[in-house]
């Protein structure tokens, strides 16, 4: 499993020297950007993970001992390939709610090729089971949208002076995917209909029902019209 190899595997932190010194991290920062090397006959994605490469080895780093604590409760939820048995795949969908669940999520969560992120804002994060075994398919994290995103406000035609209300009943995808070996049976697809589902909306309603809001103090309706996602890929095809 891919969790294996980041539990086995010691990361070594080259960053840590820089942490509390603002002159020699302003240094890293420019040296690390003079070696980012863009392979332009590499395919996007490929580019894409070397170039978040070393901030996911410095997370990994970082977190590397909270890894080795907590991996070995939970690495019966990850399945093996003779786990699975596709025609008998069956999704249940759980809010992270509970330690444990959240738990299960950051785990997953390091399997993916972009550093770590829990979100900020309204969160709302949710686990993907399969009922046959008991193992995770995969992960959807949910965060507060920008305010300001043109592509999706051209293409809702939001007006103006309706914008906050509107983009306050949406929510945008921070994280969206499928752990090993789910991701190899279009897992990925499965976690972005679910995304998309009566559920979600529904414990989105219960969740933010007569919530006001910090900034204008405002009770905004509690209804999910919509999901945003710039995705780390761009275009990507599990959204298709």
């Amino acid at each position: 499993m891919v969790l294996d190899a980041i539990y086995e595997v010691e990361v070594p932190n080259k960053y840590s020297d820089f942490e509390e010194d603002a002159s020699k991290l302003r240094e890293l920062i420019l040296h690390t950007r003079s070696n980012l090397v863009y392979e332009t006959n590499a395919e996007q994605k490929t580019a894409y993970r070397m170039l978040h490469r070393d901030a996911v080895c410095s997370r990994l780093a970082k977190d590397n001992i909270w890894i080795k604590k907590h991996f070995p409760k939970y690495a019966h939820y990850f399945a093996d390939g003779t786990d699975i048995i596709p025609e008998k795949i069956r999704p249940r969908l759980i809010e992270v709610k509970k330690s444990w669940e959240a738990h299960v999520f950051r785990l997953a969560r390091y399997t993916w090729s972009l550093p770590y992120s829990s979100g900020y804002g309204r969160r709302m994060r949710f686990l993907i089971f399969d009922d046959y075994n008991n193992k995770l398919i995969g992960i959807i994290g949910l965060q507060s949208p920008p305010i300001d995103f043109k592509v999706r406000d051209d293409f809702l035609s939001i007006p103006k002076h309706r914008k906050v209300t509107i983009v306050n009943q949406m929510m945008d995808i921070f994280t969206l995917g499928a752990v090993p070996p789910y991701n190899r049976l279009l897992g990925g697809k499965l976690i972005a209909l679910a995304a998309a589902s009566n559920e979600i909306r529904i414990l989105y309603a219960q969740k933010y029902h007569q919530k006001i809001t910090h900034i204008e103090k405002q009770i905004i309706p509690p209804n999910l019209i919509g999901l945003t996602t710039t995705s780390a890929f761009g275009r990507s095809s599990i959204y298709n």
